[in-house]
């Protein structure tokens, strides 16, 4: 599963250095374009691995849920997005934490953010659908609440 990702890592980091290099008005339009995309690339990131752990569904659905999560709920994605530069100033600055605490503890912060992002979005799936099953009819988006509910994503 990581591989897609650096495929995609080194295709953004390539088209910026390109465009960054750039002094016309559409190339920096084109680099922020792309500094964009690596910044939901890597809220991507950050939700794929701890919901490959926490979910049963198939590698491509896996990428579909995680970039699906990370646009829905922003707030966690920014927050995760801020936890991983912490985390790389932290390794960058102090190079000896890496190997000890750097990898892992990042790794836990994500995972333990994640846990709790995935629980309240299964806690949310659950009170609305039992709302619309003690109301009796089904609401507009059921059918799709009920084939998404199997991965546990709104």
């Amino acid at each position: 599963m990581g591989l897609p990702l650096v495929a995609v890592g080194v295709a953004l980091t390539l088209n910026w250095d390109y465009f960054s290099a750039g002094w016309d008005f559409g190339s920096q339009i084109a680099s922020a374009g792309l500094f964009m995309m690596a910044l939901f690339g890597a809220g991507v990131a950050c939700y794929l691995f701890p919901m490959f752990a926490r979910y049963n569904l198939s590698v491509p659905q896996y990428f579909l849920m995680s970039s699906r999560f990370a646009m829905r709920h922003l707030a966690g994605t920014v927050i995760l997005v801020f936890v991983t530069a912490v985390a790389l100033f932290v390794c960058r600055s102090v190079p000896g934490l890496i190997p000890f605490f750097g990898i892992g503890a990042w790794l836990y912060v994500t995972g333990w953010l994640c846990d709790r992002f995935f629980t309240a979005n299964d806690e949310a799936m659950a009170g609305a659908l039992s709302a619309d099953a003690a109301a009796g009819t089904p609401a507009a988006g059921a059918t799709a609440a009920v084939v998404t509910r199997g991965a546990g994503i709104a």
